[in-house]
């Protein structure tokens, strides 16, 4: 069957020729509305229907005024009562939490340091060193309940020698927090010293424990210089009392006589608690930071028949003074050196004489003398010596 191609040509030849022709009336479309648009905008505008109306459109327009930028501008001043303050929005939770945390936004201006001000945490300082002293305390604390707790460090005070100086504490609101606030006293040859220091980077021989600041009410610190042996001299401290008589108690002093013929170095270790002015477990609810350890007394030369008196530290607790125990260090006289730079941890046995609990032989005479043993060499052993007393009934009248 033999169809005629003509008419498939003709369709295919409509179907190509179509974009060409839509795209030619999209172009005389927009050439139209294009030409429209500048008609619109060259024609006349509609003259008003008054006379001032068409005056005021035939009138010429005169040019702008220049700006003279030489003159300075005048302001405007506008009227205090019209002026409102823009308004700002505001959360009333949030305003509220503001208003109830911090009352005001005026800085809180310390209170001078009141006596027995339950608020305040100041304390006093008294240097017994010898030698002029730089302190700072560093402070465990938080000021507020909203704040965490971290590490504060007070101003530097210059405390000359025999010397006071009172320690400004920030004031702690809530007092259960104020009852946990620790400090640390720091202690420093040098101003410069002082006031870079921080406690993290402080020697341990430059800081002193000072535990709860709320139990040194009433009580002052007082630093000391202590020797022991060949280690290096460091700060000693202690809690006393202001403004307190001070109490009788009894001492553990006792005297030392040289019976062997010789001249001999002497000097006690004591094995003690020490701190002279301490409040103790037993009256009151908190003991002071002092731990147990031996104390060196003065080194002595005592020639032969001659007696020396050994002053051991007052200790004002009768529980701490029962349990205070001595080692009498004893060294030839050619070992003068060896005696000064002597610690009982390093104390050999043939140097000391173990006098026990010294509140046996408090006031009491230990006589030494030298004794043979063999083929050994001569040792020394001492002997208490009581007390004499004066029979008074034997008086003649």
């Amino acid at each position: 069957m033999n169809v005629s191609r003509l008419p498939i040509f003709m369709v295919l030849a409509c179907l190509a020729l179509t974009p060409c022709c839509r795209k030619r009336q999209q172009f005389e479309y927009a050439k139209k509305n294009k030409l429209s648009r500048r008609k619109i905008e060259t024609a006349p505008a509609t003259p008003p229907t008054s006379t001032e109306g068409v005056a005021a459109v035939l009138q010429p327009t005169a040019p702008a005024a220049m700006l003279d930028f030489t003159k300075t501008p005048t302001l405007i001043k506008k009227s205090p009562e019209k002026e409102l303050p823009p308004e700002q929005p505001t959360i009333p939770a949030l305003d509220h939490f503001l208003t109830t945390t911090h009352q005001t936004k005026e800085p809180i201006i310390p209170k001078k340091m009141v006596e027995n001000d339950p608020m305040s945490l100041d304390f006093d300082v008294e240097n017994q060193t010898g030698k002029t002293v730089y302190a700072s305390c560093f402070v465990y604390m938080r000021k507020n309940v909203f704040s965490r707790w971290r590490w504060f460090k007070t101003d530097v005070y210059k405390i000359d020698d025999n010397q006071s100086a009172t320690v400004n504490v920030e004031t702690v609101a809530d007092q259960d927090d104020r009852q946990h606030v620790f400090g640390m006293l720091g202690v420093f040859n040098t101003q410069l010293e002082a006031e870079e220091a921080t406690y993290e980077l402080t020697d341990e021989r430059h800081i002193l424990d000072l535990d709860l600041l709320a139990k040194l009410d009433g009580k002052k610190v007082t630093i000391t210089v202590e020797q022991y042996g060949f280690k290096e001299p460091f700060y000693d401290y202690d809690f006393v009392k202001k403004n307190e008589a001070r109490k009788d108690v009894p001492e553990l002093d006792f005297y030392v006589l040289n019976n062997t013929g010789k001249s001999l170095y002497v000097c006690g270790f004591i094995y003690e608690k020490k701190a002279k002015g301490k409040w103790i477990a037993a009256i009151e609810d908190k003991d002071d930071m002092s731990v147990w350890r031996f104390d060196k007394t003065e080194v002595l030369l005592v020639k032969p028949n001659e007696k020396v008196f050994i002053d051991v530290d007052t200790i004002l607790s009768e529980r701490d003074r029962a349990y205070v125990r001595g080692y009498l260090a004893v060294f030839e006289e050619d070992e003068q050196q060896q005696a000064l730079e002597a610690t009982f941890e390093l104390l050999e046995s043939k140097n000391k004489l173990n006098v026990g609990d010294l509140v046996k032989i408090r006031q009491k005479t230990v006589v030494l003398d030298i004794k043979r043993y063999g083929i050994s060499n001569d040792f020394i052993q001492y002997r208490v010596k009581p007390i004499r007393r004066i029979d008074m009934t034997k008086i003649p009248k």
